[in-house]
């Protein structure tokens, strides 16, 4: 009978180890089937659409009408539209002919396109700007999610180990979550394009594609649309075509250089001939826009208490464990792999203090550094470099995935509860806080503020 019983045991020891087993390795290897990818996109999908919240600011309002006009009358011309008129003098402008237009890019009103045309091709008006602005957030979580999946794969060909949790991260506990997903803001098409960029380079860095010329296109075309969407994302295209020259491929380093020019060809021309502006487009008409300390405005966008990067988004200090392995020679990963993660670090890094000088660098009425997203593909990747390599004790694990639960609770938290964030910000507005107060930030605004008697005091008693 205790033999009986001691087999038993052994058996269904044997089959919990298996099934851990299964786990483990479920989430330790990368993407094996197109269902998994299918079902992180859904759940990507689900966690942005669920609070049921158009979360915009003025930025996010013009690129549904622009779309519409476009499909109507082949122009972005803004005019027409009433629910656009207090957006004149600010981001809506008269151009060089006296049409109105938005003075951003219109990579964003680009991607619009599809999602307007069924209702645009039907209706010989829009509908109300309730409803423009949820077809915008169905772009942003579209564009946002497909963004995610693609870093996944990405990822999985760098660092498998960590690629799970790096993509959970980056999907739910960074500004993915908590803005570009829930409006037509420009940063959803932008990380799109930026992320289908940064999977070509690492396919080029890891020898798994089988026409190098074709995947050099797509890197090219790629990082010149997400300049059509944000133009300082054009800062990526310098060290993406010297670290693909510096792995051997001189010749598609040219390429990518060359298939870009076309998109940023096209927006130049436009900018030149609306604004007169070529480079800065609408951007140009802004008195003193370059009035900020790039100091600290740097500092700010990285550890201010109520916009910081590392504030709002903890787990990514593990990610500077990863930059200081893809820096050292003697890392197990392999040249090619180091230059695209360096390259698409160094991108990031340049936009950094463009952002810093620019007059509003706290980005307006949003939640955490939105002037960072365009970066947020490679802090994922050094997170998963990082996590990968040091897994070294439970304890270790444990506080990464604290860190990461953290990250990813601030985000989501600020998706269903807003009151706090927008009395928060209405103190800003108004000089009775900064980006800088510990004792009255944003994160803790959000927290606790589920009324109007404004935010508990911190730390908290």
């Amino acid at each position: 009978m205790d033999q009986r019983r001691a087999t038993a045991h052994a058996k269904s020891f044997i089959m919990q180890q298996g099934r851990q087993s299964r786990i483990r390795q479920f989430f330790l290897r990368g993407p094996r089937t197109r269902g998994q990818l299918a079902i992180l996109w859904m759940l990507c999908a689900v966690m942005y659409s669920v609070n049921a919240r158009v979360l915009h600011d003025v930025d996010s309002v013009p690129p549904s009408y622009e779309a519409w006009n476009l499909v109507r009358h082949g122009n972005l011309k803004l005019g027409d539209y009433q629910p656009l008129e207090y957006l004149h003098g600010t981001i809506v402008i008269s151009g060089t002919k006296g049409q109105w237009l938005c003075i951003h890019p219109p990579g964003k009103a680009l991607m619009m396109v599809p999602f307007v045309a069924p209702l645009a091709l039907t209706m010989d008006e829009p509908p109300r700007d309730l409803v423009m602005n949820r077809i915008g957030k169905v772009m942003g979580v579209v564009t946002t999610a497909t963004a995610v999946v693609v870093f996944f794969i990405a990822a999985s060909m760098i660092a498998p180990a960590g690629a799970w949790l790096a993509t959970l991260l980056l999907a739910f506990g960074t500004n993915f979550q908590s803005v570009s997903s829930q409006a037509a803001w420009a940063h959803g098409p932008t990380v799109f394009w930026i992320s289908i960029g940064a999977l070509g380079l690492v396919k080029l860095a890891t020898g798994r594609f089988k026409r190098g010329v074709l995947v050099a296109c797509v890197i090219g075309f790629s990082f010149g649309m997400a300049v059509t969407c944000r133009q300082m994302t054009a800062l990526y295209l310098p060290p993406v075509c010297l670290a693909v020259w510096a792995m051997g491929r001189f010749r598609f380093a040219v390429v990518t250089g060359a298939v870009a020019l076309i998109p940023i060809g096209g927006l130049m021309l436009y900018q030149h001939a609306m604004f007169g502006h070529a480079v800065m487009g609408g951007y140009g008409t802004i008195e003193k826009a370059w009035a900020s300390s790039i100091y600290e405005g740097m500092a700010g966008l990285l550890v201010s208490p109520s916009r910081g990067l590392f504030i709002f988004t903890p787990a990514l200090l593990i990610a500077l464990i990863g930059l200081a392995m893809i820096a050292k020679p003697a890392s197990r990963f392999s040249t090619p792999v180091r230059l695209a993660v360096a390259a698409l670090f160094i991108g990031g890094l340049l936009q950094l203090p463009v952002s810093a000088r620019w007059y509003d660098w706290p980005g307006g009425n949003s939640f955490g550094p939105r002037f960072l997203i365009n970066s947020l593909v490679a802090w994922g990747l050094l997170f998963a470099v990082a996590y990968e390599r040091l897994r070294i004790s439970r304890a270790w694990n444990g506080l990464v995935v604290g860190l990461v639960a953290v990250s990813i609770f601030i985000h989501v938290h600020s998706c269903f509860f807003r009151r706090g964030h927008t009395t928060w910000h209405i103190r800003f507005y108004k000089g009775h806080t900064t980006v800088w107060s510990v004792s009255d930030n944003l994160i803790w605004s959000n927290l606790t503020n589920n009324d109007d008697r404004g935010p508990g005091p911190w730390p908290p008693k």
